[in-house]
């Protein structure tokens, strides 16, 4: 599946919700992490801990202003 229709699968968030994390390019770890979200059932503790995840990742490992959100 392209990354464009994962990150669509992904984007359901409610409105005081943080926006989904944005994959790096050519980053494995970001893709494992967008795969994952893609096929977790959303609004879970799962979902939840895959994002949390995913934006320590981002930080960790890609760090830029805006701390890994889509709004940078």
């Amino acid at each position: 599946m392209p990354v464009s229709a994962l990150l669509r699968a992904v984007r359901g968030a409610r409105v005081n919700e943080l926006p989904s994390p944005e994959p790096v390019p050519d980053c494995a770890e970001c893709a494992r992490f967008l795969a994952r979200l893609a096929a977790t059932p959303a609004q879970t503790s799962e979902w939840t801990d895959v994002r949390v995840l995913w934006r320590r990742h981002l930080v960790a490992q890609h760090p830029v202003s805006g701390v890994g959100t889509s709004s940078c």
